[in-house]
């Protein structure tokens, strides 16, 4: 048998975070399957091996099952590791003839499942295991225990990565307080959380150096704002009077024991859900408040 594969097709980079605390968690080897454009910059994913998606195929879900099934039968894994969705994200794995001795497991966190359900066209590929990583939605974890899934609930540990020295030592120069704006998603959504840091700052009645940890430039950056790139980001965290991002899995779990400081806004997203994730951490806040 050849080495596992983790299946990791998604829109941004959160899948490959994912995918690595996975198997550094579970002490497991595997060849990451992602975008092309992921695995043409490894400096987005250190230390995973990457095997690149034919990036044509990402709009032909007919095509790209059949080139995973053809994958699945030429390399002959022991197990594949499902990010997110369990029929693939576009519904892709529904009806693929599998190797019989594939071990199937599915990492399972909050989705929009009224959505995604309408991907799922065909019969479902059979889940060897489910590996719980949050609480889902009820209608998300009925689908699971119809197909006869128990999920097990995995608590995933963040791998240490390099730090990232040059921002490091450039927010320590900065005077406090530094308010840190993580996000990696489109600049709409940046210049939102900024907003969001600006309202909460004159509440507060502070005037904190705003630090903007984004992959990318924006086309246009104010003047009270310093944009460093940081990865991982959460290597700043303990430096930062206030922590503000959106509400992904990856992020608000990295976040859990800065809850004190971390304020959260979520975002719309077509399968991932944000707001659930929020609510439930505004609740917990409220049983049990975190000191700053």
């Amino acid at each position: 048998m050849g080495p596992d594969l983790y299946y990791a097709l998604g829109g941004g980079l959160g899948h490959l975070t994912r995918a690595r605390a996975v198997l550094a968690t579970l002490g497991v080897r595997a060849r990451v399957l992602a975008p092309a454009r992921h695995a043409q910059a490894p400096e987005s994913s250190p230390g995973l091996d990457l095997l690149p998606l034919p990036v044509e195929l990402t709009d032909r879900p007919g095509d790209l099952g059949a080139w995973l099934a053809g994958l699945l039968w030429e390399q002959r894994p022991r197990r594949l590791w499902l990010d997110s969705f369990p029929c693939g994200l576009f519904g892709e794995l529904c009806g693929l003839p599998l190797p019989p001795e594939l071990e199937i497991h599915y990492l399972a966190r909050l989705l929009r499942w009224d959505r995604y359900a309408r991907r799922i066209q065909g019969e479902p590929p059979p889940l060897t295991r489910v590996h719980l990583l949050e609480p889902l939605n009820q209608d998300h974890a009925d689908w699971l225990a119809r197909r006869g899934a128990e999920p097990i609930a995995l608590r995933l540990e963040t791998p240490d990565l390099p730090p990232p020295t040059d921002a490091m030592a450039r927010l320590a120069a900065l005077p406090p307080p530094c308010w840190l704006v993580a996000h990696s998603g489109p600049a709409e959504e940046i210049r939102e959380l900024l907003d969001y840091a600006r309202d909460l700052a004159a509440a507060e009645g502070v005037s904190p150096a705003l630090i903007l940890i984004a992959p990318r430039a924006l086309p246009y950056c104010a003047p009270d704002v310093v944009r460093l790139h940081a990865n991982p980001a959460r290597a700043l965290y303990p430096q930062a009077a206030r922590i503000i991002t959106a509400c992904g899995f990856n992020t608000m779990s990295e976040t859990l024991a800065y809850r004190g400081i971390h304020r959260f806004l979520p975002m719309t997203r077509a399968l991932d859900d944000q707001y659930s994730r929020a609510a439930r951490r505004r609740e917990a806040q409220e049983e049990s408040p975190a000191t700053e």
